[in-house]
């Protein structure tokens, strides 16, 4: 971090800190040795926190910002600004980076980060309630880009251990097995299945694969593939016999769902669609696919699909495919990360912090993978909607 220069710094948090915990003000030190332009608020609790240490600092580069008709909290008698929105808000308007030492518990400061995650910023926080620093991507521009794959993500081990711990006590694990292990088969089952899973209840999706089968009198393995398995082009040869994609959608799996409420397309469309894409790439079968070289080529291409730009299907279609090394990082992933860790939203931090911590709880449970600790979370979310009910 000390090869980076951010040039204005957010400082803030939560009211209810009243002093700055030692394992942050190692941390904040770093941006006073980078001689960082602080901007912070004038309120009570951690902005008056943050005041003293930087005045106990004779830290000089620090701008108060102030929202009252008068400012409440000037430790150093620095710089002042008078701003017409939120003391919070113009902060995150004008600063390149955030350091928030926050409780877990703040609206306030919640609301912070994720408005600073919108606009692209990194952000240290400090959560006191854990004794752990997160730094949360951010693509903004620094003034030395040497070491921004370090600034971009930074799961510490301890955050790492203490999901691995939350899940340990939270799901059920002992004594079960993974089911994807049992899933069928089949290239084109995996297709349909990942696509019509998307914002839907799980239900609906089985069903669509169930008549799918039944109509075409399939007869597919769900422990392994074998010679007869049905592949890419019975997939397509079908959708052509059934008359095309909505009569597919209409007579084969009757489900009109589209990829999107708005401008989306029909699933069976989008089915349709990757299988091309699989066509083309030469890839027939489920050891087709596992085996494919090019594998950065063809998740370009499946991506461009009308709908799937997100990647959370192609990540879904792997795992069905095989891969337990890859999670679904949904909804129902971002509900059960966030019981103890709310900043955690990217996908690719997501899926950094599962497999990460599937390892670890690999020494209690040997059968633990990403996918597996990944359908865990989705039971356990799709629970709790359940006794809601």
């Amino acid at each position: 971090m000390n090869d980076v220069k951010f040039g204005t710094v957010f400082l803030g948090g939560a009211k209810e800190v009243a002093t700055i915990p030692d394992k942050a003000v190692a941390w904040l030190d770093h941006f006073i040795e980078a001689n960082e332009h602080f901007i912070i608020g004038d309120c009570h609790g951690v902005d008056l926190a943050l005041q003293n240490y930087l005045h106990s600092r004779g830290y000089a580069n620090v701008t108060v910002y102030y929202s009252t008709d008068e400012c409440r909290f000037n430790v150093g008698e620095w710089e002042v600004e008078r701003v017409i929105l939120k003391n919070e808000d113009a902060m995150i308007v004008a600063c390149n980076c955030a350091f928030l030492i926050w409780d877990g518990c703040s609206e306030d400061t919640k609301s912070s980060i994720e408005k600073l995650r919108q606009r692209g910023q990194p952000i240290f926080i400090y959560r006191t309630d854990l004794d752990r620093l997160r730094v949360v991507r951010g693509n903004c521009k620094l003034e030395k880009t040497n070491t921004n794959k370090e600034i971009k993500t930074m799961l510490t081990q301890n955050t790492i251990n203490d999901f691995a711990e939350y899940a340990k006590n939270t799901l059920t694990i002992a004594g079960r097995t993974d089911p994807n292990l049992d899933f069928y088969k089949s290239l084109p089952i995996c297709i349909l299945d990942a696509v019509y899973s998307i914002g839907v209840k799980y239900s609906s999706t089985a069903k669509v694969t169930e008549r799918y089968i039944k109509h075409f009198d399939l007869n597919i393995s769900s422990s392994a593939a074998d010679e007869n398995e049905h592949t890419v082009k019975d997939f397509l040869n079908n959708i052509k016999e059934a008359g095309g994609t909505s009569a597919f959608a209409e007579n084969v799996v009757h489900n009109r769902q589209r990829t999107s409420s708005v401008n989306g397309i029909l699933k069976s469309e989008a089915c349709e669609l990757v299988a091309r894409v699989f066509e083309k790439h030469g890839i027939n079968t489920l050891d087709d696919f596992a085996s494919y070289a090019d594998k950065s080529s063809l998740d370009k291409d499946i991506l461009t699909v009308h709908g799937q730009s997100s990647g959370i299907m192609l990540r879904y279609l792997y795992m069905l495919a095989g891969d337990n090394q890859r999670i679904k990082p949904d909804r129902m992933v971002q509900r059960f990360v966030a019981g103890i860790f709310p900043e955690i939203k990217d996908h690719d931090e997501l899926q950094e912090l599962i497999a990460r911590s599937a390892e670890v709880l690999k020494s209690d449970f040997p059968e633990m993978t990403p996918r597996f600790l990944d359908y865990l979370i989705w039971e356990y979310q799709k629970n709790i909607k359940l006794k809601e009910k």
